[in-house]
């Protein structure tokens, strides 16, 4: 499971749309960052918002058509921020708080119940509390 299986279940309601709308509100502010810092690497947050536009245009990730457009999308949006995040504005603390979550999964796999979901939130915590606290 991971937090694009939210789709699906808002699709059981007819609100599919709201997941969408949630990844390009994540989109859109990505770019105002890269628009409004200063510094070489602030496409990192344009290219990382593109990758959160991608995850909300291909939301059925589950289909063959989306699901490599979607993936690779969820993929530049943490890494393009993460990035960001510490090449911009120098803060590299979500990066090292991703890596140590991810040593300490791997080395408990056999325990947490799906580890992407868990990985996932913890990626976008780290991105928004990195943003704030930049």
């Amino acid at each position: 499971k991971s937090v694009s299986e939210s789709y699906y279940r808002l699709q059981k309601i007819n609100r599919g749309w709201i997941f969408t709308v949630f990844t390009w509100i994540i989109s859109i502010s990505l770019i105002f960052i890269a628009a409004l810092s200063k510094g070489d690497y602030t496409w990192l947050f344009f290219v990382a918002g593109i990758g959160a536009g991608f995850v909300g245009a291909a939301t059925a990730f589950k289909e063959q058509m989306t699901v490599t457009v979607h993936y690779i999308g969820s993929g530049v949006l943490i890494a393009g921020s993460i990035a960001g995040i510490g090449l911009v504005f120098n803060n590299w603390m979500p990066f090292i708080v991703l890596v140590l979550t991810m040593i300490i999964m791997l080395a408990f796999k056999k325990r947490i119940k799906n580890p992407i979901y868990w990985f996932e939130i913890l990626a976008f915590v780290a991105i928004i509390l990195g943003l704030y606290f930049r």
